[in-house]
């Protein structure tokens, strides 16, 4: 009997960020192959994620605390469980004590930018990664970019590393109906044709230099449109809001849950993703899988994901930022051609064909 393929299930506890939903995306497809199973932790919650009892093995946590709980399950329990199997860690953690492990690195900024960082994560991070690298069989990514950093810096070869990139569901993320777009902006009190930025609140995101471009915008256009900020509070010490809490047209929804995005990208008058640094960027192609146009950057894997699809803008620059938004004000000519551009760009990337990427990768060591 062939061996069974594990899935570290513990991006089931979480909410839906791009990590999060790359693994629900890989993982619902995976469980339609054989001896394909997710192991979690008993008392689990599912946020997002039909799975048959039969395919989920529960490894009882050796650990009650809340706290350090997931840590030691993870390093612990479920190797102990996995044995020689072979075990897929989609969110970039993992044992390291598991001989056939495959393990997605989305990213290494935590390596490459420790300043964005609480400096306990980052010292995990220094810890972990390097380690993990150099133990697991197989490292996947999302990127060709994130594949080159991965290389160089650990000196791995070409056979070690492969790109199985993230998609977008062509199904759910299409433009929606007037009806469903105010419902949602209605849900989110957006009174005003609107900019949308979708990220979680931290440095790489660059939000200063984007608040930056909004108020250097004409008082007209700061009176007449909204800039709205979708996404959570990762760390407490970082409050974005507080800047700019005097500023017209400002809004921050907070999280999103996944039902929503569709109306609220088809809603918005463009995407504006000025990001630092991403190993994919999964917004961007959601928005333009709705037809919205995307303004971005030409930096890190950002050029993969939208191709020349995107109107792009130097992330340090807040002028040139506030030029691209008004560009979308006044051009609408540019603003269909974005958006035609954005929607034959979105249909190149399945997670069918990623997830088949994934199993194949596991197959090798079967």
């Amino acid at each position: 009997m062939s061996s069974k393929i594990i899935i570290n299930g513990l991006f089931l506890k979480r909410k839906i960020t791009g990590i999060q939903r790359y693994a629900v995306e890989i993982t619902s497809r995976l469980l339609n192959y054989q001896n394909v199973y997710v192991a979690l932790p008993k008392k689990t919650n599912f946020q997002s994620l039909s799975i048959k009892s039969d395919q989920i093995l529960e490894v009882p946590p050796s650990f009650p605390s809340k706290i350090l709980g997931s840590g030691v399950w993870n390093q612990l329990d479920l190797p102990r469980y996995v044995n020689n199997n072979t075990l897929w860690s989609p969110e970039g953690i993992g044992p390291l004590g598991v001989k056939n492990h495959v393990v997605t690195i989305h990213d290494i900024t935590p390596l490459e930018h420790p300043e964005w960082f609480p400096r306990h994560i980052g010292a995990i991070n220094n810890f972990y990664i390097p380690r993990l690298v150099k133990q697991a069989r197989f490292i996947l990514t999302n990127s060709e970019y994130t594949r080159q950093q991965l290389l160089m810096r650990f000196n791995l070869s070409d056979e070690k590393v492969y790109v199985a990139p993230c998609a977008v569901d062509q199904q759910r993320f299409v433009k929606q109906n007037k009806k469903e777009i105010e419902s949602v902006i209605k849900r989110y009190a957006i009174e005003k044709p609107y900019f949308l930025s979708l990220c979680s609140l931290v440095p790489r995101k660059n939000l200063p230099n984007l608040f930056k471009a909004w108020q250097r915008l004409p008082a007209d256009i700061q009176d007449s449109f909204n800039l709205v900020i979708a996404g959570g509070q990762i760390y407490s010490h970082l409050d974005f809001r507080e800047s700019v809490k005097n500023v017209k047209g400002i809004i921050f929804t907070g999280y999103i849950p996944d039902e929503d995005l569709p109306g609220l990208y088809s809603g918005a008058l463009a995407l504006v993703y000025p990001s630092l640094y991403e190993g994919f960027g999964i917004p961007p192609l959601e928005a333009m899988a709705c037809g919205t146009p995307v303004i971005t950057c030409n930096n890190t894997s950002l050029p993969e994901v939208v191709g020349e699809a995107a109107l792009f803008v130097d992330p340090l620059d807040p002028d040139d930022i506030a030029s691209a938004i008004q560009k979308v004000i006044y051009n609408q000519e540019l603003c269909d051609n974005l958006s035609k551009a954005g929607l034959q760009r979105a249909k190149l990337f399945s997670w069918d064909k990623s997830a088949q990427m994934v199993y194949d990768i596991l197959s090798k060591i079967n």
